[in-house]
């Protein structure tokens, strides 16, 4: 009985960060998010998303990450109280600026920049951005352009 108390503690609790995503988190963590323990995706993946809950421009804001061992697959930003662009872009070029992977692919930032809420999806260097805006919210999704469970391909 003990053994199945420990078991389901431990399946509960939230999964140990992979060295390859840590870096990403804690740098999300900076700007002023609470990203929580990841939990295990629905899917049989082997993914694990960590949902980091924040604000930007007094708007409740959330970036999800996505990721494993071999390091960070997907990363959403995601306006929640409102359908305003302009706050999913300007989050997500502090993300391009500051955390990793983005980071090191400075070019990303110029690609949303005359973005106005309309769906759009462009693949640029192995990565897929997709953007868009419903009346409660906007999203960035950024993932591989490439193999779906692979790390973003980024320099």
């Amino acid at each position: 009985m003990v053994a199945l108390v420990v078991w389901l503690v431990g399946a509960c609790a939230g999964a140990a960060v992979p060295g390859r995503v840590a870096p990403t988190l804690a740098e999300i963590e900076t700007l002023g998010f609470d990203c929580g323990d990841g939990i295990k995706d629905n899917v049989p993946s082997g993914l694990y998303q960590w949902s980091c809950i924040g604000t930007m421009d007094d708007e409740h804001t959330e970036i999800l990450v996505d990721g494993n061992d071999e390091g960070v697959n997907q990363i959403d930003v995601v306006v929640l109280e409102n359908g305003d662009p302009g706050v999913a872009g300007r989050l997500f070029d502090r993300l391009v600026e500051t955390v990793p992977p983005f980071d090191t692919a400075p070019v990303l930032k110029d690609t949303i920049t005359d973005w106005d809420g309309t769906e759009w999806s462009r693949a640029i260097g192995g990565v897929r951005i997709s953007a868009f805006c419903a009346a409660t919210q906007c999203s960035i999704l950024v993932m591989p352009a490439d193999g779906p469970l692979r790390p973003l391909p980024l320099p």
